[in-house]
């Protein structure tokens, strides 16, 4: 629980700090290196990156939408075919920490295949 957290609050901040000086795919190079550097398995890394870009995605759409009164969001739902704004931010959400799950999952599992872990004795002389 407490590797979860600290994944989560890299990536949140490792986000908020790059994003204003790269696209938008900027987090995916943040959560995978955090995948990588935290060395998880690969589904906790998923579980990890994806709640991280989506709470940070979920964050700066609500931030948004407040600053222009929800006229854009508004616009943008028209465009698809979601009953409201609010169904359109969770979609985005969700979408964007897929992307992030992906790509912290594929540092977490890229770790594990270039770095070697330490085998147990036991585990060693029972395979044997």
């Amino acid at each position: 629980m407490n590797q979860l957290l600290t994944g989560i609050v890299l990536i949140v901040v490792g986000t908020l700090i790059v994003s204003p000086f790269v696209p938008w795919w900027g987090f995916v190079v943040v959560a995978f290196l955090v995948g990588l550097g935290l060395g998880k398995t690969g589904m906790q890394s998923f579980y990890t990156g994806f709640i991280a870009i989506a709470v940070v995605w979920l964050v700066n759409m609500i931030v948004r939408n407040m600053i222009n009164d929800g006229i854009l969001l508004g616009k943008i739902a028209e465009l698809f075919p979601t009953p409201n704004g609010f169904v359109l931010m969770i979609l985005t959400a969700i979408l964007g920490g897929i992307v992030g799950g992906l790509a912290a999952a594929t540092g977490g599992t890229g770790r594990q295949i270039f770095i070697k872990q330490k085998r147990s004795r036991a585990y060693y002389y029972k395979n044997r």
